[in-house]
């Protein structure tokens, strides 16, 4: 899709001009795009786990029989 764009930054015949600077703005908007989105995603779903106290109650559980509270969770990359 880069590739796309920059070979028609310099197009005459476009009737929407192309610039680099417009271009890294299109890409940034890209990639950010997907990790607002998941996000807001897990925000929403922090929010509605704590409006319901047992599921809140039963998460915490499921974590402290997992993780422990006398530990901190370790990202893993596979």
């Amino acid at each position: 899709m880069v590739d796309l764009l920059l070979q028609h930054d310099d197009d005459p015949t476009l009737q929407v001009k192309f610039e680099r600077n417009g271009i890294k703005g299109f890409i940034i908007e890209l990639l950010s795009g997907g990790t607002e989105s998941f996000a807001v995603t897990v925000e929403w779903a922090i929010a509605e786990i704590l409006k319901k106290p047992q599921i809140s109650k039963k998460a915490t559980e499921e974590l402290d029989a997992v993780i422990r509270r006398d530990r901190h969770a370790q990202p893993s990359i596979h």
